[in-house]
């Protein structure tokens, strides 16, 4: 499990849109990797720009390559 804090709205909000191997969805504790983007304003001490990633078993290289990829779609 770790947090990233972006320095952007647009990749914030779109990376979720634009990830092909990764899920966009809660972690319940299975073996595939998820985020989670929360789309509200800073709450509980929670950065507004905070994305949660639950790592799963995937490749890291396919997963680093999956983050690239969205990333440079949203901008």
């Amino acid at each position: 499990m770790l947090g990233v804090e972006w320095k952007t709205d647009a990749v914030h909000q779109g990376l979720g849109r634009h990830v092909r191997l990764i899920l966009n969805a809660t972690s319940l504790g299975d073996p595939v990797t998820r985020i989670v983007a929360r789309h509200e304003e800073k709450s509980r001490g929670i950065p507004r720009r905070f994305t949660r990633v639950s790592i799963g078993l995937e490749e890291p290289e396919d997963l680093i390559a999956d983050f690239k990829q969205a990333i440079e779609k949203c901008g």
